[in-house]
This record gives C-alpha cells, structure tokens and sequence, in this order.
C-alpha cells in the first residue's frame, strides 16, 4: 500500500490503518481520527499491541474510552472545529 505521496506503508501500518477504519465505521464517525487509529494499532497484531495490551489497555477498555470522551466532547463538536481550522472539506 502506498500513500497519496508515494510513500509505502509496512504491513504492520496498513493493517492499522484497515483496522481504524473499521473502528471509525463502528462508531459511525465521518472520518478517522487519532483515536481510531490507536484502536486500529490495539487491534493489530503488532508488538505495540502486545505492549498495549500487557500493560491493561485492551481494545474493550479503549473504545469505552473513546466511546467516553466522545460522548463529553460531542462529535458534532469535534467536527465543528476542525472544519473551522480547515482541517475537513
């Protein structure tokens, strides 16, 4: 997998990035932020996940947080900003 500027990916950062995908559509957010990405890492099978998860931050414990800090931000929020910095079409 190569990115828009050409740059290829390893297989350990593909499979994150397939995987914040799939978290980004689970919670039905419009697009894919760090925190899905930090799940995507979670549920890959990489020696960061492993680290992750030895050290007590399993993937159930980070969507209850993403899930939590979601709900205290608003998404709609979220988004809101970032299209006024420019950072969304």
């Amino acid at each position: 997998m190569r990115t828009t500027t050409g740059l290829a990916l390893s297989n350990t950062a593909r499979e994150a990035i397939l995987l914040a995908a799939e978290e980004r559509e689970r919670f039905g957010h419009k697009h894919t932020g760090t925190e899905h990405l930090l799940l995507g890492i979670i549920r890959g099978s990489s020696d960061t996940a492993k680290m992750l998860e030895r050290r007590g931050l399993t993937i159930d414990r980070a969507r209850e947080l993403v899930s939590q800090r979601t709900l205290a931000v608003g998404w709609e929020n979220v988004e809101s900003a970032l299209a006024s910095a420019g950072q969304l079409p």
